[in-house]
């Protein structure tokens, strides 16, 4: 799969769907994974990508902000696109939601539309002090399924099986 345009970014939002860039970190044919400790769950990095922004550069920014620079540094730019997936939501909650054109004018959202890119690291270790993460693991396919499954948001834990069962597929992890 080829990298997303501005252009095909724009036209998702015009859909109403917010795009956003799911940051498989892959160390060793091992994916990092995070806990989020405010939703209270892992997964796998990602975030939105804005409006005028490119996936590569939304990856870099996720990183950066999500993680810290020095992983930033480790990081092997030539991202490999594997695949997307979109999830609706449902209507109770989108309700005052909206995503942001590049014009500035606001659309209702109805969902995200997630990239999933595989990352290369030379960082074995992460500074978690650098991150908005509690906890950080470098995980293999068993681990990955396992956390996964405790994801209690259904549409999130389907989305992130499917991302970690591509991951395997490509032999990404093991």
């Amino acid at each position: 799969m080829t990298e997303p345009n501005l252009a095909e970014l724009e036209a998702i939002r015009r859909d109403g769907f917010r795009p956003g860039a799911v940051v498989c970190l892959v160390y060793e044919r091992r994916l990092l994974m995070v806990y989020h400790v405010g939703y209270g769950l892992w997964q796998i990095p990602q975030g939105g990508i804005n409006a005028g922004e490119g996936l590569r550069g939304s990856m870099l920014r996720v990183v950066d902000e999500e993680l810290g620079k020095s992983l930033t540094e480790s990081i092997d730019i030539n991202l490999e696109v594997i695949g997307a997936d979109k999830m609706e939501f449902p209507d109770n909650k989108v309700k005052g939601k909206v995503v942001i054109l590049e014009s500035g004018e606001e659309r209702q959202i109805k969902g995200k539309y997630y990239f999933f890119a595989i990352v290369k690291t030379s960082a074995a270790n992460i500074d978690m002090t650098e991150g908005v993460y509690g906890v950080a693991r470098w995980v293999d396919y068993a681990e990955a399924i396992k956390l996964v499954s405790s994801i209690y948001q259904k549409g999130k834990r389907r989305v992130t099986e499917a991302i970690v069962e591509k991951l395997k597929e490509v032999g990404a992890i093991s």
